[in-house]
């Protein structure tokens, strides 16, 4: 259901009231599409199907936590400001989050609420980052030519050490794999990777705010 606020002075949740605005949650959708294609990528027999659903879980999910923090900056701006933090700072936020990396955008918060400073080393953020890597890396696929359990980063070899994914193929003549199809395969891989953003995002207010 959308997100509603009413016109100045006014109560949007009463019969009659005008609204001045709405915003659909997207996160939710995120969220839910994300644990439907994990769902998808565990039940199903079908390689090439796992692939698909699991590759979807990552173009998701890195969505999904940013699309929440978002939300939250809006409607603290529509409704005046939150908490201690002046109205002028949401209203500022707002109109310079295109141009903000989400990490910057969550310090920028968290500095003002004295909550949790984004970290790399330390979950939620740094499954984030290895998610976002992964996504990114995918996005923006270089088409390398690499060897047998060879990766384009660190970050991808190391969701591969977590996993145990190792190449089966023989590397001889028509026999050979990728890193892309020996992860995507991992039938486990969109369930870890819901869960951990699902978890962040549910997690996010608290963070920003201190634990309060």
């Amino acid at each position: 259901m959308p997100v509603r606020i009413g016109a100045v002075d006014e109560d949007a949740t009463c019969a009659g009231k005008s609204i001045a605005g709405a915003m659909h949650p997207f996160s939710e959708d995120l969220t839910k599409g994300c644990q439907f294609f994990a769902q998808l990528a565990q039940t199903s027999t079908q390689a090439e199907e796992i692939r698909y659903a699991n590759t979807a879980c990552i173009f998701i999910a890195a969505s999904a936590t940013e699309a929440k923090v978002n939300e939250w900056i809006s409607i603290s701006q529509m409704l005046g400001g939150e908490g201690k933090i002046p109205e002028d700072f949401w209203k500022s936020l707002v109109s310079l989050q295109r141009n903000l990396r989400f990490e910057d955008k969550w310090n920028l918060i968290a500095s003002l609420h004295n909550g949790k400073l984004w970290d790399r080393g330390q979950d939620p953020f740094q499954s984030f980052d290895i998610i976002v890597s992964l996504r990114n890396e995918l996005i923006h696929y270089k088409g390398q030519f690499l060897g047998r359990d060879e990766t384009p980063n660190k970050k991808i070899k190391d969701l591969m050490r977590r996993f145990r994914v190792k190449s089966h193929a023989t590397s001889i003549e028509d026999e050979v794999s990728t890193w892309v199809e020996d992860l995507l395969k991992v039938k486990e891989l969109g369930g870890w990777i819901c869960s951990k953003i699902k978890s962040f995002c549910n997690d996010a207010y608290s963070l920003l705010l201190g634990g309060t």
